[in-house]
């Protein structure tokens, strides 16, 4: 009790004394990143219930980190006036989760289309068959920027460690920052905005999973080919092709981006590039293509019409799937697509290339829902399309205020509290699971290290798991015992 009496003077003092509000936050941020289990015991006996300790210390201690990383935005703010703290904050503390909760450890997709791979890759003493297992197609998707750098980390390290390179990808993603710098039109409020939705542990899939670099290389790509597109020099289209290029060898959603780059040339009336970027579009299609399999073949047929739309809905609200309901995502999802909609109709493009973006996005989601709607809407819940729904709310949000810049510049502050409050409850209601999933994996190291033969999960563990370690174990290429 004197504790907490001295807590709420400190709080009072702090009220009045707003150049030590971050001690506040310090303060706070500590005792619940370090008392997390004494919080719950005492919430149990104040209100005579039993929450789930295992779950909820995990959030505790996520709210904590994010008291510590505001006061530390405040300190540096209060002394510099610049804007690049925030952001800096912001990724410095997605980084540190990350770092935290990667394992060595492959996931499920990881088997196939990273170790299996490499393992074959290096055994194959032709380049016809090096270039073929390199270009495979894995489920819907060619992943060969994935696969190139999971090979030349292996070259540079001369082994595989999966934690290591998740942080390595999380890292190359950082590119991201200074080409939207660009697009925002330097602005550092919105580019904070940006960093505030996107880089966020709630999306654990996406960032913790070494298959998931599929998707932050593809949007990377094509938000540099965007950035690229809008300038004049030669050089600057041949890096805007090149940027398309590897966008669709990041992700099969890639090809979306050359229709738009076209239409982009041809609103522009840079009509030589418009039909140059149609001859690449045409040869890269038609090489994608070539000896293409989706999968599960034997599965896949058109949806109905209601099916994928509600898939797509859904995949964009999916930032909101709190409790795991549909309401929530699929209201938020039809908000979204409806502000899309009105963005078309006010010929946003005009105004901002971002635009651009939000149609690539958008194309993402009506792909998701053309391969996996009939799969079941529990599939738009994925954790990993949680990104494609926070940077479609992020773009819609940037290009309504390249729109409407005096009405978002009054309220500024309101939206980037909004932004604050989806990733702060992101973090609490799924960060736990993130911190979960760690353990298991490292339970399943445990295992395999001990002799024990790995049981399928389909959620976790592939049926050929440990044949697979075994064999790159054998070939000294990945041995998570060491």
């Amino acid at each position: 009790m004197c504790i907490l009496a001295a807590l709420l003077t400190m709080f009072g003092y702090e009220i009045k004394n707003k150049n030590w509000q971050w001690l506040t936050l310090l303060v706070f941020g500590l005792i619940a990143m370090f008392a997390a289990r004494e919080i719950i015991a005492m919430v149990n006996s104040l209100f005579a219930c039993s929450i789930s300790e295992n779950f909820w210390q995990h959030s505790i201690i996520y709210c904590g980190s994010f008291l510590i990383a505001g006061a530390i935005f405040l300190f540096g703010y209060r002394l510099s006036k610049n804007l690049w703290w925030a952001i800096a904050v912001v990724i410095g503390h997605h980084l540190i989760w990350v770092m935290v909760n990667a394992v060595d450890f492959p996931l499920t997709d990881d088997y196939g289309m990273l170790l299996s791979f490499a393992v074959d890759f290096i055994r194959n003493a032709t380049t016809e068959n090096r270039l073929n297992l390199l270009s495979g197609t894995y489920n819907e998707t060619r992943p060969v920027l994935n696969r190139f750098l999971f090979l030349s980390y292996y070259h540079l390290s001369s082994s595989l460690n999966f934690a290591t390179y998740t942080i390595l990808v999380n890292v190359l993603f950082m590119a991201i920052i200074p080409v939207m710098y660009f697009l925002v039109d330097r602005s550092l409020a919105w580019l904070a905005i940006f960093a505030i939705l996107v880089f966020t542990i709630s999306s654990y899939d996406t960032y913790l999973w070494a298959s998931t670099a599929n998707y932050l290389f593809c949007v990377l790509f094509a938000t540099m080919a965007i950035l690229f597109a809008t300038k004049n020099k030669t050089i600057h289209f041949v890096l805007s092709l090149v940027a398309g290029a590897a966008c669709l060898l990041s992700f099969g959603n890639g090809i979306l981006l050359f229709p738009l780059l076209i239409l982009f040339f041809l609103l522009n009336k840079k009509y030589v590039r418009a039909a140059t970027t149609f001859l690449l579009c045409a040869v890269l299609v038609v090489a994608y293509l070539f000896q293409y399999s989706y999968w599960p073949t034997q599965n896949f047929s058109l949806p109905t019409l209601s099916g994928f739309f509600s898939y797509a809905v859904v995949f964009a609200g999916s930032s909101f799937q709190f409790m795991y309901q549909y309401w929530l995502p699929a209201i938020a999802g039809s908000i979204l697509l409806a502000a899309c909609i009105h963005l078309l109709y006010k010929k946003a493009w005009l105004y901002t290339p971002l635009f651009y973006l939000l149609l690539f996005l958008w194309g993402s989601a009506f792909i998701a829902a053309l391969f996996r709607s009939n799969m079941g809407l529990a599939q738009a819940f994925s954790n990993r399309y949680m990104f494609y729904s926070a940077l479609i709310i992020a773009t819609t949000l940037m290009c309504y205020q390249h729109l409407y810049p005096l009405l978002f510049k009054r309220n500024f502050k309101i939206i980037l509290i909004g932004c604050i409050g989806i990733r702060m409850l992101g973090g609490i209601f799924f960060y736990p699971e993130a911190a979960l999933r760690k353990q298991r994996l490292m339970e399943l190291q445990r295992q395999y290290c001990n002799g024990q033969q790995l049981q399928p999960d389909q959620m976790i563990v592939p049926g050929e798991a440990t044949m697979i370690l075994d064999k790159a174990r054998q070939n000294n290429m990945y041995d998570c015992c060491k």
